[in-house]
């Protein structure tokens, strides 16, 4: 019997986010008493996280990401301002993506297609982000997140959203990383106005 693998479907970014997610992170740490920094490798976007899934499943998640990139153009979303998840072990702090109307329906149709092939609905609600830190805090004297977005004025950069990869979550001795195993073009054709 194959190993199960752990995955997620997600966006990636190219090198012009990562410069500005770790010249981001590199400000943020300033102001960090503790806290995980995220390797820039692992700078994405989840759309889906779907845990641990056997051979048999990954078809079915193959066939929900062909079934939505079939139906969704490219679009565009942009960067956000910095955030926080507060958790008992620390905060995960994040660069947050904007909430375009095109990104939200992108996640509701892939959660739809999954949910109709057997896989359990998120039911929290979507916040699209990138986490830069895990289990973070701010050193006490720190202005806080709301006083560094003020102050960092990182540009807005457009994300072009033009694919979803379905990437496997690895432990190994060094970490975490992720390793794409498929890429689905989105190539639905673009309705005029």
């Amino acid at each position: 019997m194959a190993a199960e693998k752990r995955v997620f479907i997600a966006m990636e970014l190219n090198s012009v986010h990562r410069e500005n997610l770790k010249e981001s992170q590199r400000r943020l740490a300033k102001d960090l008493e503790k806290g995980y920094i995220v390797p820039e490798e692992n700078f994405h976007m989840t759309l889906a996280f779907l845990g641990e899934q056997s051979a048999e499943a990954m078809h079915r998640i193959l066939d929900a990401m062909l079934e939505v990139a079939l139906q969704t153009p490219i679009f565009l979303t942009y960067m956000g301002n910095l955030g926080e998840f507060t958790f008992p072990k620390g905060a995960t702090y994040f660069m947050g993506i904007r909430s375009t109307k095109e990104l939200l329906s992108l996640e509701e149709s892939l959660k739809d297609a999954l949910g109709r092939r057997g896989f359990p609905i998120e039911e929290r609600p979507f916040h699209p982000h990138i986490t830069l830190v895990k289990k973070g805090k701010l050193l006490p004297q720190s202005e806080g997140l709301e006083a560094m977005n003020e102050k960092i004025h990182m540009p807005k950069l457009p994300i072009l959203v033009d694919k979803l990869i379905l990437f496997e979550s690895i432990q190994d001795g060094e970490g975490t990383r992720y390793e794409s195993l498929h890429v689905e073009p989105l190539v639905a054709k673009r309705q005029e106005v």
